[in-house]
């Protein structure tokens, strides 16, 4: 028996049965409810109560630096071209078409494939999860996908209320016996099987079924900086703060004072500001005292928008946030490093987060080929692209050491092997190899010296040669004498 087999069959309707029993089964029961989906946290007092999936939602409509966080890695993430098909040979071979391409590329007929995938993105970025809802036809084809609201959507675990009422109560799902959609207005919720939905979400490290996004990780970061925005904003609706001031040492008449007011106002504005103080008598005077004078504004709305960026994985100069305008000028080396940071750890995870839930809802679960997956080109983003520079002075590096094939560095470098030079490496003249533990070839004294026996013999030939043409050339002149 597996763990999640004993899990779904015994641990968790053991928790269930005992907390019936017990008369713990509603919101009391911690230790089922942390299990099947009842976040367990720390108690946080009324100053700042949980956040709902629509509230989350809403904050993308608010608050300028969540909605920069937001719109920048949705467009970042079209820059890559999603593809299908299968590794071989440590590379991927994408097929040129696939019905699961042509459903994503027309998801339904209210939407394009970019409308589809940002509606998608900002759900899982602002609730944490992602609802992926699959419309059938009659066949039990795929034929339609659709983005569907997180607070939409409610997640029924195994065993719990009205599980019969879903179709696929039998399905093979773990934990999760269905899903609930209570679109806006209706009254009734939809029961979707969970083969029709598949469901993407940023891991809750304390159960199974929800997700934790970064909205929620940073909500007190965004409370807080609404809380300053609204007071500021009350502040210039009711503070008391007169424009001018009008003194006489005898007292105005009811009728003076409201012609004085009445001209005055009528030249330096209305609402609660920059209306007229009139004083009279002698010592009269006012001393105006702006609330909380001495808060750090700016250091507050600085150390919010750094946390909010920090919780969304982009860094805070590509959204122009005051925080690194004050610490990092906007020039080209801190923006390039910026957007390589920003491609190489959020866009790439989501890449491949997103890719993956797709791949095994889309893909596997509709019983296409085991080894097809999907996945993005990230071929084309320039972020992610080694410096042209560096690759070239590592390849010749590489090349000239021996350490790299003559091959390996073209390919490295984009180019076309050559069949002549496959296999063929560059070794340094005067180098050889040396094993440490074992004792060192040494050369012979006579190459050492630089001798050959062939030459030598050659050379020793040739002088016996001379001297024999010598001396027949003596006994020739001899027989001539």
């Amino acid at each position: 028996m597996g763990l999640y087999h004993w899990m779904a069959n015994v641990g968790l309707n053991g928790l269930r049965r005992k907390a019936e029993a017990t008369g713990r089964s509603g919101p009391l029961n911690a230790s089922w409810e942390v299990v099947m989906g009842q976040r367990s946290r720390l108690k946080d007092s009324d100053r700042w109560p949980e956040l709902t999936d629509a509230q989350r939602l809403e904050a993308y409509c608010v608050h300028a630096i969540v909605y920069a966080c937001v719109r920048l890695i949705c467009d970042s993430y079209h820059t890559a071209s999603l593809e299908i098909g299968t590794w071989k040979d440590k590379s991927f071979k994408p097929l040129k078409s696939h019905p699961v391409l042509d459903l994503l590329y027309n998801p339904n007929p209210h939407m394009s494939y970019a409308e589809f995938m940002e509606m998608h993105i900002m759900n899982l970025l602002l609730a944490g999860k992602g609802f992926i809802w699959e419309y059938r036809n009659r066949l039990g084809v795929v034929t339609e996908i659709w983005p569907v609201p997180s607070h939409w959507v409610r997640i029924a675990p195994r065993g719990a209320h009205g599980e019969s009422r879903c179709k696929a109560k039998k399905a093979e799902h773990r934990f999760i016996s269905h899903y609930e959609v209570l679109p806006a207005g209706a009254k009734k919720p939809l029961i979707v099987p969970t083969k029709d939905m598949t469901y993407v979400r940023m891991p809750d490290p304390t159960n199974y079924l929800d997700g934790l996004g970064p909205l929620q990780a940073a909500w007190r970061n965004l409370r807080m900086d609404l809380d300053r925005e609204n007071y500021l904003g009350d502040m210039l609706d009711n503070l008391q703060v007169p424009g001018l001031i009008v003194r006489q040492e005898e007292e105005f008449s009811p009728q003076e004072r409201e012609a004085v007011r009445t001209a005055l106002e009528k030249n330096i504005g209305g609402r609660n500001r920059g209306k007229p103080l009139l004083l009279w008598g002698k010592n009269t005077g006012v001393d105006a005292v702006a609330p909380l004078a001495d808060l750090d504004w700016p250091g507050l709305s600085a150390m919010a928008e750094s946390h909010i960026c920090a919780a969304f994985g982009v860094p805070p100069l590509l959204v122009h946030a005051r925080v690194a305008q004050e610490n990092s000028p906007l020039s080209s080396p801190n923006l390039e490093a910026a957007e390589q940071l920003f491609f190489r750890t959020t866009m790439t995870s989501l890449w491949m987060r997103s890719a993956a839930a797709l791949t095994r809802g889309l893909v596997h679960n509709e019983g296409y080929d085991t080894n097809l997956e999907l996945r993005h080109d990230l071929s084309e983003i320039k972020a992610l692209q080694e410096d042209l520079t560096k690759t070239v002075t590592v390849v010749d590096l590489g090349v000239r050491s021996g350490v790299m094939k003559i091959n390996e560095g073209r390919e490295r470098l984009g180019l076309e092997p050559d069949p002549e030079l496959d296999g063929m490496y560059l070794i340094p003249v005067g180098m050889t190899h040396f094993k440490p533990g074992e004792e060192e070839e040494k050369p012979d004294a006579d190459e050492s010296q630089g001798w050959n026996d062939d030459e030598d013999l050659e050379d020793g030939d040739d002088e016996e040669a001379d001297l024999d043409g010598e001396s027949d050339d003596d006994d020739s002149e001899e027989d001539e004498g």
